[in-house]
This record gives structure tokens, C-alpha cells and sequence, in this order.
């Protein structure tokens, strides 16, 4: 099938905005019927939308070799792959269920499957080292650990025999951002290029595979 380094970052602002008011329109919010407010601030959530898909598609051409593989996968739920059962002492066991935003893959030649587990959020957030080590923020974690444990993630990465290695997890902040006007529309007009600094942890043995350019972060 098609991959984002398939495409140039033109074509994916095309894709994303007519996706977007597809979506939009699903919903009842017709462009040509919905309050002007209310459209410009679809319009301004679309945009950011486009300039992260632009931004990502350039980013796979030029630099990352990793590509998106799954979106949306449910774990332990109607049409996607199971839960993570982990067993407990004294014969007990906890299943993790939930629903991984996206999962990148490298296949490393006569090597591993690398992959990466990237959650969509709506504002910055970064790893804390004190919540991590005392079980307070393991969503993206566990999800990584999931993978490498649950029957059917193999075929799921087409990782083709290969081992799965996960090295890393990743949030990905999606907000509008607005300029100072003295409207809402104005604003939302005037906000710039959103920017997708990824937050996360990783192994810095593949930092040549997340970005290939000298000097690359």
C-alpha cells in the first residue's frame, strides 16, 4: 500500500483537509452552513493537522526511517489484537486493554523489527522520571512491552520472523496554536505553523534511524 514516503508534503495538506471536512461534515458541521466561529475554528484544528502531516511526510523522506504501520489499534477489544494478560504471584493475572494512537516500524536487514508506540495529545507532555518509577505514567510503556508479548503483534508489524525490539515511546503534542487579535477568528487566522517537538523516551542506539541528518535530535 501507499506510504507517507510515497507522497509528497503537498498531496498530504491536500488529503488531510479533505479528510478533515469529510469528517467535519459526518458530524454536521456543513462548511457552507456552519457559523462562521465554529468554522474557523475547524479550520484551525485542520491546519495544524496539515502542517503535521506535511511536516511528518518530509521528515520520512529525508531523514526518519521508520514508517507508521498501525493507527488506532484496539488491544483486548472487538477488531484488534488482545489484551496483554500478565500474570500474578498467587495465581492472579491483570490484562492490560487499550487503544495505541500509532505504531512506526524499521525492519533492520537480517535484524530486528524496530518499533516505536506514538500517542496523539492535544498539548506538550513529557516523561517525568519520579512518576515513571513509581508507576504513575507507564501508558506508553506498557503499550511498547504489549507488543513484543501478545499473540498476532508479530503479523500485525509484518515483522516477517524478525524479532520485535521496541526503542521508543513518544507523545505528539496536536495544538492550535493563536496569535493575539481582537477577535477569535483573527486569532485563529494569524496562529503559525504548529510544531511537533516529540516527547518521549527512547534507546539512543537508534537515533540514526529516528533522524539521519548530521547533527540530527
Amino acid at each position: 500500500g501507499l506510504k507517507w514516503r510515497d507522497i509528497d508534503p503537498e498531496d498530504a495538506r491536500r488529503r488531510v483537509e479533505r479528510l478533515g471536512w469529510q469528517v467535519a461534515a459526518n458530524q454536521g458541521h456543513d462548511p457552507q452552513s456552519t457559523p462562521e466561529g465554529t468554522r474557523h475554528s475547524i479550520a484551525a484544528r485542520i491546519r495544524v493537522l496539515q502542517d503535521y502531516a506535511a511536516w511528518a511526510v518530509a521528515m520520512n523522506q529525508t531523514a526518519c526511517e521508520f514508517d507508521p504501520e498501525l493507527s488506532e489499534i484496539p488491544l483486548g477489544m472487538e477488531g484488534g489484537l488482545p489484551g496483554w494478560a500478565i500474570r500474578l504471584d498467587g495465581g492472579g493475572e491483570l490484562e492490560l486493554l487499550g487503544r495505541i494512537d500509532r505504531v512506526d516500524v524499521h525492519h533492520l536487514p537480517g535484524g530486528s523489527t524496530q518499533y516505536i508506540v506514538l500517542d496523539y495529545k492535544s498539548s506538550v507532555q513529557k516523561p517525568d522520571r519520579v512518576k515513571i518509577e513509581n508507576g504513575l505514567q507507564l501508558q506508553l510503556i506498557a503499550y511498547a512491552a504489549a507488543l513484543r508479548e501478545i499473540e498476532g503483534a508479530a503479523g500485525a508489524l509484518r515483522s516477517d520472523g524478525r524479532p520485535l525490539l521496541p526503542v521508543g515511546v513518544f507523545h505528539i503534542p496536536l495544538k492550535v496554536k493563536t496569535a493575539t487579535a481582537k477577535t477569535r477568528v483573527e486569532a485563529l487566522d494569524k496562529a503559525g505553523e504548529a510544531s511537533f517537538p516529540h516527547a518521549g523516551l527512547f534507546d539512543l542506539s537508534a537515533l540514526g534511524q529516528f533522524d539521519s541528518r548530521p547533527g540530527g535530535q
